[in-house]
């Protein structure tokens, strides 16, 4: 008995498409942690549906990570000036951290 070859075949687009539908549930489901209580199952059951998710878009795009939320607010630890050296080309003179110099100052220097 021989085997038949499959013919099913998804393209870049159907995974694209997917990924993007994927994106909307994982949003809801972020949705539905926040208002929920922890230790609820149905809050254990979502969790595991964004870890699902989070495998489909590790297989997609090469990156687990690719629905993560990037923090804008600051970079990274260990990169870019640090609140201590801010100058006011940086920071708004309105800053109670600058000095007349313009300055950054950090705990009373």
């Amino acid at each position: 008995m021989s085997r038949r070859r499959s013919k099913r075949f998804l393209s870049e687009g159907d995974k694209q498409t997917f990924l993007a539908k994927a994106g909307e549930l994982r949003t809801a489901c972020v949705g539905m942690q926040a208002r929920g209580p922890i230790n609820d199952p149905f809050y254990a059951s979502v969790s595991k549906l964004m870890e699902a998710i989070d495998g489909v878009a590790e297989v997609v795009t090469g990156r687990r990570e690719h629905f993560y939320t990037v923090a804008h607010s600051s970079p990274p630890t260990g990169q870019g000036p640090s609140a201590c050296q801010a100058t006011a080309a940086e920071e708004p003179a309105s800053l109670s951290a600058l000095g007349a110099d313009g300055v950054g100052r950090c705990g009373g220097e």
